[in-house]
Formats: structure tokens, C-alpha cells, sequence
């Protein structure tokens, strides 16, 4: 009967609400994820930028689109982070690849492989960003790293169980080439 289908019309309109990928309950449990991992961002964030910086944390009735905003000494914000300095956007993208890893697990399971994370830095934020990551190999966080750096001998990486280094225009003891053979 029209009654009936007009029933079966608001049931089907309320599971796709429900549903919804920009309203419903992925979109809510997304935003959810979304600030845990925003959380663990500023944190590492706040541990290596010299001023406030931090990811601005979404709001459950908000339409999600692929922005995310920044906040700048808690009252400038960027509405998108590639507004950011290459400096700011490259601490904010390990920051989040760190806490994504963390809090997935990734970190404990598999070796992380970091390019050149700190290139547009200066060398205060480098020494900060080799601190963290320091501090995560020693408490067990990273499991294993990978990391590509052209900084390493400034920055003093010398916890590491291997160094590989060219010796092209770099003069450092032989022992830190004792377990690799570069060809």
C-alpha cells in the first residue's frame, strides 16, 4: 500500500543517513580516529617545533574533506596544511606517520623507513627530530628504522646498530662502515 512504501521510503532514508559516509556513523567513528591520531601528532609535534603548532582537531558535525587545519600559537590557524612551510609540513607529515604507526601497531611490527625526514629543517629542529626518534628506538616504540639522512654525523646518530655511509666528501672513522660493503 502507499502508506506502507512511504514507511519503507523513511526507514531506507534513515539507514542511508545512518550510513552516510559524511554524516553517519563511518563518518563519526572516521573523525574519532582521526583526532586519536591528531593527538598523537601534537604531541611529537609540540616535542620538536620551537613555537605552538598543532593539527586542528575536527568536529563530529563537520562535513570531513581532505583539509586538514593547522593552529599557529592558539589563535592563528592555516585552513589546510599545505599552507605550512616545507619545514612546518615536513614536521607535521612524520609527526603523523609516526602517530599513525603508533597507533596502528606498525611501528612494534615492521621496520619504519624515513627519507630525508628532516631536510628543510634547521639544525635545532634536526637534533630535536633525532632526540624523538631517539627516544622511540630506547623505549621500544620503533622496533626498527630505516633511516635515510644526510645530517647523521651532526646530528649524532650513534646508537644505531649499522651505519652506512659513502665515503664521498665524508671522513669518519672505518668502523662505522665495519658491517656494510658499499659498492
Amino acid at each position: 500500500t502507499l502508506d506502507q512504501l512511504r514507511k519503507d521510503r523513511m526507514d531506507w532514508e534513515l539507514v542511508e543517513t545512518g550510513l552516510s559516509p559524511t554524516k553517519g556513523l563511518p563518518c563519526i567513528y572516521l573523525v574519532r580516529f582521526m583526532n586519536r591520531l591528531f593527538a598523537r601528532a601534537n604531541a611529537i609535534i609540540k616535542e620538536i617545533w620551537y613555537c605552538d603548532m598543532e593539527l586542528a582537531y575536527i568536529e563530529e558535525k563537520e562535513s570531513l574533506d581532505f583539509s586538514i587545519g593547522v593552529i599557529f600559537n592558539k589563535s592563528t590557524s592555516a585552513k589546510d596544511i599545505s599552507l605550512c612551510s616545507k619545514g612546518q609540513a615536513g614536521v607535521i607529515d612524520l609527526a603523523f606517520t609516526l602517530a599513525l604507526g603508533i597507533e596502528r601497531g606498525f611501528l612494534k611490527q615492521f621496520p619504519i623507513i624515513l627519507d630525508e625526514v628532516d631536510a628543510n629543517l634547521t639544525d635545532e629542529h634536526r637534533a630535536k627530530v633525532v632526540s624523538v626518534i631517539s627516544e622511540m628506538i630506547d623505549s621500544d616504540v620503533i622496533h626498527q628504522l630505516f633511516l635515510v639522512n644526510h645530517f647523521a654525523a651532526q646530528t649524532g646518530l650513534s646508537k644505531a646498530d649499522c651505519v652506512c655511509l659513502s665515503t664521498d666528501g665524508i671522513v669518519l672513522p672505518n668502523e662505522y662502515n665495519a658491517h656494510a660493503v658499499i659498492s
